[in-house]
């Protein structure tokens, strides 16, 4: 299969995962999209190959990701609304992303943790269930596999 061929074989997964998730009840997303609003322009919903020719002729490649959020009201898919991004720009592009204050400016907390190079799961997992402030819960080291210790005393000795 060439290059083209791969495009649009992964366009047509991606166009229906669109449909389904907005349409389908039974589909594992549809209570995040479907459920709550999200829906397709008519164009896409009813021409595959219209979608395609617009992905195709506004950046899309292999491995990246649609969004409908960064033009749009996150409600609907469509030529005005939706656009190509980067999984790591896809996700920033969350609106519900957590935002923290560290060190008097307001960043995402994905985006610290990156750069303390810590999970955000472990980090809000040590806030909520240990009590640590913020910057406690960046400064403890990671513990082997990333599973810590589950008593607070043990975390006095950093």
């Amino acid at each position: 299969m060439n290059k083209v061929g791969k495009e649009r074989l992964k366009l047509y997964i991606v166009w229906d995962n669109i449909i389904s998730r907005c349409y389908n009840p039974k589909d594992d997303k549809y209570r995040f999209y479907g459920a709550i609003g999200v829906s397709v322009c008519e164009e896409w919903r009813n021409d595959y190959h219209s979608f395609v020719e617009w992905a195709l002729g506004n950046g899309y490649k292999i491995g990246l990701h649609i969004d409908k959020d960064t033009k749009g009201d996150g409600k609907l898919y469509s030529p005005d609304t939706c656009c190509w991004l980067t999984p790591k720009e896809n996700q920033r592009a969350r609106k519900h992303l957590r935002k923290v204050v560290y060190e008097g400016k307001e960043v995402l907390l994905i985006e610290l943790c990156e750069r303390f190079g810590i999970s955000c799961r472990i980090v809000k997992q040590r806030m909520r269930r240990d009590g640590m402030t913020l910057d406690q819960a960046l400064s403890v080291p990671n513990i082997g596999n990333g599973n810590f210790i589950n008593r607070r005393k043990e975390y006095k000795k950093w």
